[in-house]
């Protein structure tokens, strides 16, 4: 778990640079390492899927929050990257959606450590990725109220938080008045 961040740094640096119009090799070779790359981009996609599952869990102990943080700040900075790819549409999943979204909303519940609400803005972005350059799977209308989904629950979290914290700020207020 400690060399997680680093491999997941290693695997967004490398897949920038294999996307990459000036890369100094022989087209041929370029073409072999991004047939290779795509090959194994389903795997990494559920790798990331995986981490980011995990991310929101609870801990038992405070360290391994701030641990599942950054690897969850990690796996979304290395997945917007691999959005650029064009065969991430084919990989787009509903599980990864529904993790990325989890991260989101880990982030705005009630309660939740500051610690995740950069992996939360991360998440965030990702979407915003996918969407931007239109890497949608096969099943764009599944894909259209999956994500729709989400973002009513996330909306709903985002609505407790601020309710909540109207709430205790106005009763405080009231209190020290009185």
């Amino acid at each position: 778990p400690s060399t997680y961040s680093t491999g997941l740094a290693l695997l967004a640096m490398c897949s920038t640079e294999f996307v990459r119009d000036d890369l100094p090799l022989p087209s041929a070779r370029k073409a072999e390492l991004q047939v290779a790359f795509t090959a194994q981009l389903p795997s990494v996609v559920d790798l990331l899927s995986s981490l980011l599952a995990h991310a929101h869990e609870p801990s038992a102990a405070p360290g391994d929050a701030a641990i599942q943080s950054d690897l969850a700040s990690c796996a979304l900075r290395c997945l917007s990257v691999l959005v650029e790819w064009p065969a991430m549409a084919a990989c787009l999943t509903a599980e990864l959606c529904s993790n990325v979204f989890k991260v989101v909303q880990a982030a705005v519940r009630p309660g939740s450590e500051t610690t995740m609400l950069p992996s939360g803005l991360a998440a965030i972005a990702v979407m915003t990725e996918l969407m931007n350059r239109k890497c949608l799977p096969a099943q764009l209308e599944a894909f259209v109220l999956h994500v729709a989904t989400q973002m009513c629950l996330v909306l709903e979290s985002v609505c407790a938080v601020n309710k909540s914290s109207s709430t205790s700020s106005s009763s405080s207020s009231s209190s020290s008045s009185g």
